[in-house]
Order: C-alpha cells, then structure tokens, then sequence
C-alpha cells in the first residue's frame, strides 16, 4: 500500500493479498479557540509519513450544524487529525494537497484508528493564516 509492488523477472515471487472492510471509524466535534462548536468545520486526517505516499489514505470530512463529525472506512494505522474553520481558503481541493494541508500539521492532533473500532476525538482548529 505504501509503494507498490515489483517483482524480478525468472524468480518466484510470493503476493499475500488480503482483502478486509475492517476499518476504523473518527468521530467527534470541532470546536473554535473559544470552545464553541464550529459547524461545517473541515478536517483532514494524514496517514503516518510512511503511508503518504499513497493519497487514498488521506481523509476528510465535514463537521454538521452542532460541529459534529463522523469520517468512517479508515485503514487502520497511526494518523494526525487537523481540523479547519469553515473558511473559503479551505476547499475539498485544499484539503486533499497533501503539501498544504502538512503545514498545519503541527495544530493537529495524534490518533490510533483501530480496525472495527469507532475513536473518539474532538478537535481544535487550526489558525486561519497559519503557515
């Protein structure tokens, strides 16, 4: 998954492939500085720096009215949660450019996603014109 896969021409090469629905499940609130809900907040969730390389394994979601969020079907693994005032700035194409979202990096916060499993995390966003 992280960067594919080649095998030697004239050499027996063994390929396990396991196939699961067993993700892991974030959900939890966005909040402002003040601690109020922000609805429409965005968040971003990035893989640990190993599994970056393949961009289906960064996720994103939309908080609702009350700032709640749910981003289901997450490969289980390490990742870092940003989330994002509902500002313009913030498109569904910003938060998928990997190199612009990672500048936030540091206003986000570590989470295990366990497979089958549902996590629980409120968020904080980040500054607007952070950089």
């Amino acid at each position: 998954m992280n960067d594919g896969f080649s095998a030697s021409p004239g050499k027996d090469s063994i390929l396990e492939v396991v196939i699961s629905n067993a993700g892991g499940t974030l959900a939890g609130v966005v909040k402002d500085r003040q601690d109020q809900p922000v609805p429409a907040g965005r968040i971003a969730l990035l893989p640990e720096h190993s599994r970056r390389n393949n961009p289906y394994l960064v996720r994103t979601g939309v908080a609702i009215e009350k700032g709640e969020y749910t981003i289901e079907t997450i490969p289980p693994g390490e990742y870092t949660a940003i989330a994002f005032p509902d500002e313009e700035q913030f498109t569904p194409a910003f938060l998928r450019d990997l190199q612009s979202v990672e500048k936030y990096e540091r206003y986000g916060q570590p989470v295990h996603i366990g497979a089958t499993a549902v996590t629980r995390l409120d968020l904080t966003v980040a500054p607007a014109n952070a950089q």
